[in-house]
């Protein structure tokens, strides 16, 4: 049993507070310390994963604070690690380091796997080393300055140094203190680095400092797949379905970081070579060293922790759950929704842009979807199509259906669609057209909203005729509109109850006064027809994806409603010349969109294969055309034959 065993210091590594402890007791032999810490020979798996935790915590005297987890958490590595691995894989990790199981542990997390080795020496920061010691009256090794990739202390911003205690070694039976250490090795002694580190050394280091400090838990590579691809189309260099720019994101890759700094952090890539770690990192199946997460991190524009805090939380449609949006349901408005299916969908609406597309479903069976993302927090009750209204919708239509009581406007309302929906709805369920005839009879009907004078109150009807008549007798010259503002209730009153004679005291129609000479036809033919040219020509030379030359798209050029270029046309003869010719068939169309689709595969010297082509030229849907197979053929024979192209593969 261990009497005493040293409180560990902030961000210490636990090899360094076994180290301490040995120098305390003074054991005869090096091999001892570690006998009666670990129940080992020799310090068990390694420096910075160590295992047999267990018996470590058990041989200390009862009544300390600490705890295995504790000691994982705080004094070794795996925070580091955890956030990148699989999401059951850390706590498998944990009970390899509680009990013997450190190889284990180490291919874990992928060090075998990737080749990546520990720094070879313990390293420290010279500053580091005189504040400790100011502090705590001594130093000690700390967990950040032992990480790969981290060259630099993320608190004082100059390089660590060396010492000359190997994390290699199978033969070093005792851990040797960062005193011991320092004072036999002079790099070691504080002083003045005169080299400026590098934006990204610096940046790397503090973000795993961050991690080492948050303990943040692993959300799985699947989801961070997810968020890197979701971050790439956002810049270009994926699309919305997730598909990897492959040469455009390493080539983009590669001049945002030096070939030096890829290379000492063995990490470098070569061009047109398309499998590599960068694009292992969008597969859910695929174990990376958690300092390339952080060089894409990076790369997109976002720190670790803004990343792990924000962004990864965030999706289309929010974080959820979802409300369920049938209006009989118990659960109607609430969030009960705790998963969201992700798709992804074309929207013609925004030009053909591939959108998110969410689906929600209900216990009560109620499904809608949405098109997304989510902008504004009044979006996650607007449903785009509901997908089946489910048996508790459908009872209630089929109870309100029969209930004669109830208008079909009011049936409507209640299940808060349009009453066409609602006679649609009603077909499929086989409900009885029309439906179920009212309790009250025609007549009563009608009493309740007569239209002749027969029906009507005689005092009121005497009032509101006399009271129409004297506005008649007022304005002798006045029109119907004048007259209805001047006896408004008057109006209303006779328009619902005693029609036939309000319309016998109406004043008659007034005839135009002249004719219409608001415009001038004429130089607004002139002006539209050269407006027409110049929107047609514009909407040819449009550089992004092409749009069809239609009445509606030119309108939209011109600034006008596109009824203008309907309606009026009969008045405007060049300009009604110039549209005919200027407007685009849809054969002409598709040979526009293949014409752009293989000037950008020129461009990014990629050979697609024929179904890539058509879904990126937008003539999927006419793919059983023969003119777009022919001009399709044409285009990927022209693409196979350019110097370069053939070469990058297919996707």
């Amino acid at each position: 049993m261990i009497g005493h065993f040293p409180p560990p210091h902030p961000d210490e590594l636990l090899y360094s507070v076994c180290a301490r402890f040995a120098d305390q007791v003074h054991y005869p032999g090096t091999e001892d310390v570690v006998q009666n810490l670990f129940g080992t020979r020799r310090f068990p798996g390694s420096i910075h994963l160590p295992v047999h935790l267990d018996h470590l915590v058990s041989v200390i005297t009862p009544g300390h604070r600490f705890t295995v987890d504790q000691f994982i958490d705080e004094h070794t590595l795996f925070p580091f690690y955890a956030p990148f691995l699989q999401s059951e894989h850390p706590s498998e990790i944990r009970k390899a380091m509680r009990l013997s199981g450190g190889t284990s542990a180490q291919a874990r997390i992928g060090r075998v796997a990737e080749q990546h080795r520990w720094p070879s020496q313990l390293r420290a920061c010279p500053h580091c080393v005189r504040e400790d010691r100011q502090q705590f009256g001594e130093c000690y090794w700390h967990r950040v300055h032992q990480i790969l990739g981290v060259e630099v202390c993320p608190f004082h911003a100059c390089y660590l140094l060396n010492s000359d205690i190997s994390t290699h070694s199978r033969h070093s039976f005792a851990p040797i203190s960062a005193e011991r250490a320092i004072a036999e090795n002079l790099l070691l002694i504080p002083g003045v680095i005169e080299n400026t580190p590098l934006e990204w050394q610096l940046a790397i280091a503090r973000d795993a400092y961050w991690l080492l400090d948050q303990k943040v838990e692993s959300p799985g590579l699947e989801a961070l797949a997810r968020c890197y691809r979701s971050l790439l189309a956002q810049q270009g260099l994926a699309t919305y379905r997730g598909t990897i720019r492959t040469p455009k994101l390493i080539a983009k890759f590669s001049s945002y970081y030096s070939v030096e700094f890829l290379r000492h952090l063995r990490s470098e890539l070569k061009m047109g070579e398309r499998k590599n770690w960068l694009t292992s990192l969008f597969q859910a199946d695929r174990l990376q060293h958690p300092v390339r997460h952080l060089l894409l991190i990076h790369f997109l524009g976002y720190s670790a922790e803004t990343f792990f805090t924000v962004l990864l939380d965030e999706s289309p449609f929010g974080k959820g759950p979802w409300p369920c949006l049938n209006p009989v349901c118990e659960h109607y408005n609430q969030p009960c929704i705790d998963h969201c299916t992700i798709t992804y969908t074309q929207s013609v609406r925004h030009q053909r842009e591939i959108r998110p597309k969410g689906t929600f479903k209900c216990i009560c069976g109620f499904c809608y979807t949405r098109i997304g993302p989510d902008h504004l927090d009044e979006h996650i009750a607007l449903p785009n199509k509901v997908i089946t209204y489910g048996p508790l919708w459908d009872a209630a239509l089929i109870s309100l259906w029969n209930n004669p009581l109830v208008g079909i406007n009011e049936v409507a309302r209640r299940l808060n669609v349009n009453p066409f929906t609602l006679r649609i709805q009603a077909a499929r369920l086989g409900l009885v057209f029309p439906r179920p005839a009212s309790k009250t009879s025609s007549q009563e009907k009608y009493l309740l909203h007569p239209r002749s004078a027969g029906t009507a109150d005689p005092e009121k009807l005497a009032k509101y005729r006399k009271a129409w008549l004297a506005a008649r007798k007022a304005y002798p010259e006045a029109g119907r509109t004048f007259l209805m503002k001047q006896a408004n209730a008057a109006y209303q009153w006779l328009l619902k109850h005693d029609l036939e004679w309000l319309k016998s005291h109406l004043p008659a129609r007034k005839p135009p006064s002249t004719p219409n000479t608001r415009f001038d036809w004429g130089n607004r033919d002139v002006q539209w027809a050269n407006e027409v040219e110049a929107a047609t020509l514009s909407l040819k030379g449009l550089s992004e994806r092409p749009i069809r030359i239609t009445r509606v798209a030119i309108a939209k050029v011109m600034g006008i409603p596109k009824s203008m270029l309907s309606g009026s046309l009969e008045k405007l003869p060049l300009t009604k010349k110039v549209l005919e010719s200027s407007l685009e068939s849809i054969d002409a169309f598709d040979i526009r969109q293949i014409r752009w689709a293989a000037i950008l595969f020129q461009q990014e010297h990629f050979l697609p294969t024929k179904t890539q082509f058509l879904r990126r030229s937008g003539t999927w849907t006419r793919r059983n055309s023969p003119a777009v197979q022919q001009l399709s053929d044409d285009a990927l024979r022209m693409l196979s034959g350019e110097e370069g192209i053939g070469a990058t593969g297919r996707r």
